[in-house]
This record gives C-alpha cells, sequence and structure tokens, in this order.
C-alpha cells in the first residue's frame, strides 16, 4: 500500500511505502545545476532517521502532480535524456522502490494535465517515442536497472552508505551492502565530464574515476 503523504508514522500503521517529495525536488535541482549532490546526501539522512525500521519511500522524478501543463516542462525536455537516465540510475540503486511515472520508458517529452478529463487537456502519452533510438535505448536501461534491482540483494535489502569523494557536489556516490555483497554506484550529476577520487571501503582504499557527462558506473 501507497502512502501518498510523507508522515512516518503511517508506515507504522497501514502502508508499506510513502511519498517522498523533497527527494524529487533535491534530486532534480542536483541534475539541473541549481542545486548539488550534499543537498542529496542531507535529504536523504533527514528522511531516513525519522523512518521507522522497515520504512520505505518511493524514488522519483516525476508523478501525475508535477508532469502537468500548469507545472514546469517534463523532466525528459529540462534535464535531457541522459540526466533523466543518470537520475534512474540514482533512483533504482539507492534504498527505497523505484517509480516511473507513464511515458520515461519512450523518453516521452508531452506535457500532461491532471485535470484533462474536466477541462479538454492533455492527459495522454505520445508513444511514438517508443520507434525511436533514444526509446528503444532508455527501455533497454530500464530493464537492466529492473534486472538488477531483482537479482541483487544489496539493492533490495541493503544498508545505504553516502562515500566521500573529490567531487561532492556533482558525484553521487554511495554504496549499498547486505550480508558479504557490497555494491558501489557513482552518478556524475553534472552534464560536463568529470574526474574524481573516491573512497570505497571494503573495496580499495581509494579509487580514480573519470565519466563522462551524466555518466555512471
Amino acid at each position: 500500500m501507497l502512502n501518498e503523504g510523507m508522515k512516518p508514522e503511517y508506515l507504522l500503521r497501514a502502508f508499506d511505502l510513502n511519498y517522498e517529495f523533497g527527494w524529487q525536488s533535491v534530486l532534480e535541482k542536483a541534475l539541473s545545476g541549481e542545486g548539488s549532490v550534499r543537498d542529496m546526501g542531507a535529504r536523504w539522512t533527514e528522511m531516513h532517521d525519522q523512518l521507522p525500521e522497515g520504512g520505505q519511500v518511493i524514488r522519483f522524478i516525476d508523478t501525475h502532480d508535477v508532469a502537468n501543463e500548469s507545472y514546469d516542462n517534463r523532466l525528459e525536455t529540462r534535464l535531457g535524456t541522459k540526466g533523466v537516465e543518470a537520475a534512474l540510475v540514482v533512483n533504482f540503486t539507492l534504498d527505497g522502490m523505484p517509480f516511473v511515472y507513464n511515458g520515461y520508458e519512450v523518453c516521452d517529452t508531452a506535457k500532461h494535465n491532471i485535470f484533462a478529463n474536466r477541462f479538454h487537456g492533455r492527459n495522454f502519452i505520445d508513444w511514438s517515442g517508443a520507434l525511436t533510438e533514444k526509446g528503444q535505448q532508455r527501455m533497454e536501461l530500464l530493464c537492466l536497472l529492473n534486472e538488477l534491482k531483482h537479482d541483487q540483494i544489496a539493492l533490495q535489502e541493503g544498508d545505504t552508505a553516502w562515500l566521500t569523494t573529490t567531487q561532492p557536489d556533482r558525484l553521487a556516490a554511495f554504496t549499498r551492502t547486505a550480508g558479504g555483497e557490497r555494491i558501489a554506484v557513482l552518478v556524475n550529476t553534472a552534464d560536463a565530464p568529470l574526474a574524481a577520487q573516491v573512497e570505497l571501503p571494503g573495496f580499495a582504499e581509494e579509487v580514480a574515476c573519470e565519466l563522462l557527462e551524466y555518466g555512471t558506473a
């Protein structure tokens, strides 16, 4: 059961998952350059410390409340293909449940309107994106991320630890650990190439990496 709210105590009663509007905001701002990865880490810590044991949130970049003609353009337009894919990688590999809003699997850029049934607005997806190279690559990426989420126990139940890097504003770096399995995730949130040093406890003392714009590893 998904609660379209954020009160942690609701997870002790009837719901399995909460919304996390604050996470969507800091993630979008980090990828657009209006914020930073530091804000992402701070928001994650704030919410994580409030959740009851076993409590989870959904990780999204868009919902029917945001993909609205009254609000900003779809993130597919604002951030571009690589920016959205960087966000998807973060949301699928971080703790919580990834949430993909209709149309992102084909790189849809059409604005939606949740009031379309009353005011004759637009509320349908442009599925022609599935016929484009970008749309097909996006579907392949989401299939891969889904497989990883299902196959890797660390991505399902693992503890999350944010890593120290020499690019703390632009490089999102964290590990997921469960039992003897540990996965490191590195995501460049900048629309420019990035070089950084990353401390990876349990892997090596330090790793040097070079990531392309909105790159992942």
